[in-house]
């Protein structure tokens, strides 16, 4: 089957370039998965009328303070919580890491990570490392990212 160019696609590229996440939405058997699928072959998507796909991002969570302090992700996979905060910027600051450190603090949690479009992995201390997005997405699994996040 020949796939047929949507007109939304450079829209959506673009929204990919502003924004953490991008939600496709619509009526059942209208194309969505076989769109996204065609518009980033290589990123991983979730349908969330797949039952296995459902269950992977149940456990997905974010935190906030009563005080404001928060996290964008909580990711819940076996016995560990791994908090995720992600940043647009290429250039992390330590100020960057604030809400990250308290979620870890709160939740006894000892490796947090900051998702950048920077291209080196840094310790930012404190067990909250900076990890480029180039390599994550592209699935390049350098032996220091994996030395870091072990599912």
């Amino acid at each position: 089957m020949n796939y047929i160019a949507r007109s939304i696609g450079p829209l959506f590229r673009e929204y990919l370039q502003t924004f953490a996440s991008v939600l496709i939405w619509g009526p059942r058997q209208c194309g969505k998965s076989t769109f996204v699928a065609h518009e980033l072959p290589h990123f991983e998507h979730f349908d969330l009328e797949r039952l296995a796909d459902f269950n992977l991002i149940s456990s997905v969570f974010f935190y906030r303070t009563q005080a404001g302090a928060e996290v964008d992700l909580l990711i819940h996979s076996g016995q560990r919580i791994w908090p995720i905060e992600i940043k647009l910027g290429i250039d992390i600051r330590h100020y960057d890491t604030v809400g990250l450190k308290r979620c870890m603090e709160d939740l006894k949690i000892d490796r947090g990570f900051i998702v950048t479009r920077g291209e080196e992995i840094r310790s930012m201390g404190g067990g909250v490392y900076a990890l480029p997005w180039g390599e994550i997405a592209t699935g390049n699994k350098s032996s220091e990212i994996g030395r870091l996040v072990v599912f």
